[in-house]
């Protein structure tokens, strides 16, 4: 199975599917973090003008603005609810049923902002379309040199990341686990791999075993802290 974050939502939001995520699955391999980014579309009719974070957060703190993402409690939802407690404002969540949708949903003018992954607005950001105000992450990214960073703009608690992991179930014979491991593990390490995925705006972030393992012990946990301020 390949994983993102809902890893860690789903058995929170959900508990009558009785998962625990450290019994019932083997963990493989982390090869990427995804990164999310504050996205307006240029000239868009609410946001027209913004060139900054702070532009943005003094223009909703005023009301009225709707936010697209990807569906209900999705890691979109939950970092709206992150910033309302950070910043003091509100926003109208709308889900759609993937992220190309909510990027197409900005620049359509359905929604006024996303919290996109860059590869998912990467098309209408290179077109000029829309504009990245800030990335969720202590450094600047070599894919978008010029997008200031949170902790950069003073906003240390505003990151947050998306995991790109294989589990297996539990159970499975140690050989198999090292296979799949091992054939990730080139997989990573495949220049066309790197460069695609760096351009893409990726970060690079192998980790298996026990490192894996504890990870997702403390990842579960900051989940249901941010799950909880959520409701």
């Amino acid at each position: 199975m390949i994983t993102l974050n809902s890893f860690f939502t789903t058995p929170q939001s959900q508990t009558e599917l009785g998962i625990n995520i450290l019994d019932d699955y083997t963990p493989l391999a982390r090869l990427l973090t995804d990164t999310f980014m504050v996205w307006i579309k240029k000239d868009g009719a609410k946001t027209s003008g913004i060139n900054t974070l702070d532009d943005f957060l003094a223009r909703a703190k005023q009301g009225d603005l709707v936010m697209g993402g990807t569906g209900k409690m999705s890691e979109d939802e939950l970092l709206l609810g992150m910033m309302r407690g950070m910043f003091g404002f509100d926003a109208k969540y709308v889900p759609y049923s993937g992220g190309g949708a909510v990027a197409k949903g900005l620049i359509g003018g359905e929604s006024d902002f996303t919290l996109n992954n860059p590869s998912e607005q990467m098309g209408f950001y290179q077109s000029g379309d829309s504009k990245a105000l800030v990335m969720m992450t202590p450094d600047r990214n070599t894919a978008f040199p010029e997008v200031p960073s949170s902790y950069e703009l003073g906003y240390p608690d505003l990151e947050y990341y998306m995991m790109r992991a294989f589990m297996a179930p539990a159970g499975i014979d140690a050989e198999v686990r090292d296979y799949y491991t091992g054939l990730l593990h080139t997989v990573y390490h495949d220049n066309e791999f790197q460069t695609f995925n760096i351009d893409d705006g990726k970060l690079m972030s192998w980790l298996e075993g026990y490192g894996l393992k504890d990870f997702l012990a403390i990842e579960y946990e900051k989940h249901a802290v941010i799950i909880e301020n959520f409701q």
